[in-house]
Parts: structure tokens; C-alpha cells; sequence
């Protein structure tokens, strides 16, 4: 199957867009460019013959995160045009006429110093053929499928979709209507494509083709095109005179480039981002890999300072809030926590009241305390940001109160003021089943219990409990002891927990 790209090489020179400073620059490139290159390469003692300047013919490189996409460069040298056009006929399984080969269209070249053509010719001009480059000393010719402008293609003339061939226009729209569709589960717009692609043109909407051709299935991509590697440079103004194909060219990893380069002795290897992904589950926390029979290891954090303020440090702390009227700590916390009410039960020394205010509008109040990232919240929003000895501690005094109210071992209890289990309407007693023993049901069941529906069950697929405050968050932020001390307090108000479901 081929994808043919329309305008993946539109804006090269040698097809319509040579004017402007598109084409200044361009002739600043062929010209002044590289006869300053060659010079530099000669000082430096590089003046080695091209052919042991020869580039790889094939160069596998990521690509957008679609996995490997073959970018090929396919080094002709001295073939005539019968072997090019064969090539031709291999790679697309089309026949080729010679006269068809036209430079304007079809051929990037190199002399073998790197030079321009005789006469200050550049490429695409009108006259210049395969032959006539030839005669004009060059040695090497690379050669990519770049497709010109459509009615000029004289080679792609008579190919439908039918028959395995799309433009850019006639695939993309396909792809792009496939994913909308494919929300409520139809992709027959989605054309299914299981061998090899070639997609002709080396520009944004190529590679969106090469992208879109992997998604849909193609077991390789190749991406061919008229100007070869060697003329790729990551150069802010050169990629300018390129043209919009290229304008994009860190489209292409740098070490991809790095690795052309006959001077890089070494570069480094760019993993695809689906290969990484892949590898990130051999050391990703997974329990149906994990061993039964490994010893467990003690955890020591001795060395890791204890972030809960003393009694003496808190109650200091507690006197220095301002109490604002219009408390902006208050409107910046999540949970709406009444910041104000327990930070002066704690400079009253009113730890339990403390505690209550704070579980009553949060019951992760612990845990919270411990890892919310209070700077960028409640403690950003303080009058005393600015003031010499900084904003109000609010995450370690919330830490401090509901750690000393979880070592009093006060049960947790549904609202006082509701009448008995036996009064209450039918409704309270339907089953509620919530999936997932995470901070979200653990806190969803202790209000739904305080309100007095009595049936209610968790149901946890793993073997503990908590969800991600166990899995991911490490013990010396977040020990697993302040999670289960949270469940208890849920467990207290008749709350089910059902593990391995």
C-alpha cells in the first residue's frame, strides 16, 4: 500500500515555492554555506573522499510515540536509469517510465566535494535532468520518492484508492473521522492496512501519514523522500530555507540526526515511548508478578525528619494566626476545611475539638495533612506570606491535631441528631456498593454513614487497602498506620470492607 503525501514536498526548492527568502536562503545554503564547510572540513584535516563519508542507508527512529518508522535514503551512486526505475517498480509495484525520472520532480543530488551544480544551477531548475547532473560531475545521487504537484505526477497517474493508493487529502480525513467514530465503538471509515506503506514526502503531514498508517496497523512505515538525510541539518536558518516541509524539524530526534553526522564518534540511543512504557512494567508495583515467598524488608527512615510540629511548636504557631475575617486560607483549601475554628481550639489547647473540625469536613484529615501540598493552597493564600517569619504552618497543625487525636482511641459516630437505625426510612437501608478502597470511597462511605445509610460495602480487588496512599505514596511521607487508622474510623460507623473482589 502507498500514502502518498501532497504536499510533503511542496514546499522544497525545485517545485513552485522558490521565491522569497525561501529561495535566498536556499541559494545562501548551496552556495556560500557549503563552500564555507568544505573549507572548515579541509582545515580540520576531514578532507576525506565521499565514500567514506557514506550514510546508512536505513536509520530506525521513534517518531511522535508511534513506534519505529524506517526513514529510508537510497543511495543510487552510478545506476542508470533503468535500475532506478526498477527500484521504482519494486518499491511501489508500478511501472516507471525513464523520461518520468525528471530532476525537477524526483532527484536530490551531490557532487562529491558537496558542491552545487556548474554554473550556480540549484536544484529544481527548469532544463536540469538526471543526465545533465551527471554531466556536471556528480558522483553520488540520492534519490527519494517525493511527490510533486498533483497534476504533474505523471508516474501516480491512474492509481485510485481502490487500488491501494491515497493522497494525504483522501487518508487523514479517513483517520480523523475513524477516532471520532470511534467513541461509540465504529471505525469501518478506518481503512486497514497489514503489510508494508511507503508514504511519499518527508514533511508535518508525512509523518502525521507515517503516524496514522502505524496506528492502523501497517507492520512497517517507510518514509521516503526527494532530499536525503545528508541535507537535513537541525540549523534554525537552513530549516527556514527549507521551506513548510521541514519548518517542523525537531519532528525527527536530534540524536537520530547526531547519529548521520561522519564527525559524532558516539550519541546517544532514544528509546520509542510505546518500548518504554513496555519496560516500565518490570519494575512497576505489579502483585501478579509479584513472589509470595521473598522476604519482607524493614523499612527504616530514621534518617528522615519527623514533619509534625511539637506541642509547644504548635501552640506557637496557633497564636500567631491573624484569624482574618475574610480568610483566604479557608477559600483556597479543597475541602473547605473551617482553617480558623481548629487552629484556635489548638492555641486553646483544644486538641479533640481540633480534631473534630477537621474530620467533619475531611475524613482524610491525617493524610491529607501529611502530603496536600499546603504551599500551593491554603498556606499560598496567608496574610503572612510575606512577613518575616512566613505563612502559618497549617499543614503541620493539622498533622499535629489529628495525630494526637488518633492516639486518644475515640470511635467515630453517626450524626447525633438522627433518629434511631429503626426509624429511619427504607432507603437508608438499600445497599450502596462502592468499587475501590481508595481515598475517594473511603471518603464517600464516611459521610454517607454519618448520614445514616447502615448497608454499605467496598469492594477492593487487591489484598490491602487504601488504594494509592498505600501502593504509590512511600512510607516515610505517608505511613501505611495513618491510612488504616482512617479505615477504623470508617469501620466504627458500621462500614464493610470486601478485599480480593
Amino acid at each position: 500500500m502507498v500514502i502518498a503525501h501532497a504536499h510533503g514536498t511542496a514546499g522544497f526548492q525545485g517545485t513552485q515555492d522558490t521565491t522569497g527568502e525561501a529561495q535566498m536562503l536556499w541559494k545562501q545554503r548551496s552556495g556560500k554555506v557549503r563552500e564555507g564547510q568544505r573549507k572548515e572540513k579541509i582545515r580540520e584535516g576531514h578532507g576525506r573522499s565521499r565514500k567514506h563519508l557514506s550514510l546508512p542507508r536505513r536509520v530506525l527512529c521513534p517518531l511522535k510515540a508511534a513506534g519505529p518508522v524506517c526513514v529510508c535514503d537510497y543511495q543510487f551512486g552510478e545506476e542508470g536509469l533503468s535500475d532506478v526505475a526498477g527500484r521504482l517498480k519494486e518499491m511501489l509495484d508500478i511501472d516507471v517510465a525513464e523520461d518520468d525520472l525528471d530532476a525537477k520532480q524526483e532527484v536530490a543530488a551531490e557532487t562529491e566535494d558537496g558542491g552545487a551544480p556548474s554554473g550556480g544551477s540549484e536544484y529544481g531548475v527548469d532544463g536540469m535532468t538526471l543526465k545533465s547532473l551527471k554531466e556536471d560531475g556528480y558522483k553520488a545521487v540520492f534519490i527519494g520518492i517525493g511527490l510533486p504537484q498533483a497534476n504533474r505526477a505523471q508516474i501516480f497517474q491512474g492509481l485510485t484508492v481502490d487500488q491501494g493508493f491515497y493522497t494525504s487529502k483522501d487518508f487523514l480525513p479517513m483517520v480523523a473521522s475513524a477516532s471520532k467514530k470511534g467513541l461509540c465503538g465504529c471505525r469501518s471509515a478506518l481503512p486497514a492496512l497489514r503489510g508494508s506503506v511507503i508514504v511519499l514526502g518527508a514533511g508535518d503531514t508525512a509523518f502525521d501519514c507515517a503516524t496514522s498508517a502505524l496506528r492502523c496497523g501497517a507492520r512497517r512505515v517507510s518514509v521516503c523522500f526527494r532530499k536525503g538525510f545528508t541535507n537535513i541539518r537541525a540549523v534554525p536558518e537552513e530549516v527556514r530555507g527549507q521551506g513548510k516541509g521541514f519548518t517542523n524539524i525537531r519532528a525527527v530526534p536530534e540524536e537520530s540526526i547526531l547519529a548521520l553526522n561522519p564527525r559524532v564518534k558516539s550519541h546517544a540511543q532514544i528509546m520509542s515511548t510505546a518500548s518504554k512504557k513496555k519496560e516500565k512494567k518490570h519494575w512497576k508495583r505489579n502483585p501478579e508478578r509479584g513472589c509470595d515467598s521473598c522476604v519482607k524488608l524493614e523499612n527504616n527512615f530514621d534518617d528522615i525528619k519527623h514533619t509534625t510540629l511539637s506541642e509547644r511548636g504548635a501552640l506557637r504557631e496557633a497564636q500567631r494566626c491573624l484569624k482574618c475575617a475574610d480568610a483566604p486560607c479557608q477559600k483556597s483549601c479543597p475541602t473547605n476545611l473551617d482553617i480558623k475554628s481548629f487552629i484556635t481550639s489548638i492555641s486553646n489547647k483544644n486538641y479533640y475539638g481540633a480534631a473534630r473540625a477537621i474530620l467533619s469536613d475531611n475524613p482524610l484529615g491525617l493524610t491529607c495533612g501529611m502530603v496536600c501540598p499546603t504551599s500551593e493552597l491554603c498556606v499560598g493564600g496567608c496574610n503572612l506570606y510575606a512577613s518575616e517569619e512566613g505563612p502559618i504552618n497549617i499543614g503541620g497543625l493539622q498533622q499535629f491535631a489529628t495525630e494526637v487525636f488518633s492516639k486518644m482511641g475515640i470511635p467515630q459516630i453517626r450524626n447525633p441528631d438522627l433518629p434511631p437505625a429503626n426509624e429511619m426510612p427504607e432507603s437508608y437501608h438499600a445497599p450502596i456498593a462502592l468499587i475501590g478502597c481508595g481515598p475517594a470511597s473511603i471518603s464517600c462511605a464516611s459521610f454517607l454513614a454519618r448520614l445514616g445509610y447502615d448497608n454499605i460495602q467496598i469492594f477492593e480487588k487487591q489484598k490491602y487497602t487504601g488504594g494509592l496512599s498505600t501502593s504509590e505514596i512511600p512510607q516515610f511521607r505517608l505511613p501505611y498506620e495513618v491510612v488504616q487508622f482512617e479505615i477504623s474510623l470508617m469501620k466504627d460507623l458500621g462500614v464493610k470492607v470486601v478485599l480480593l473482589r
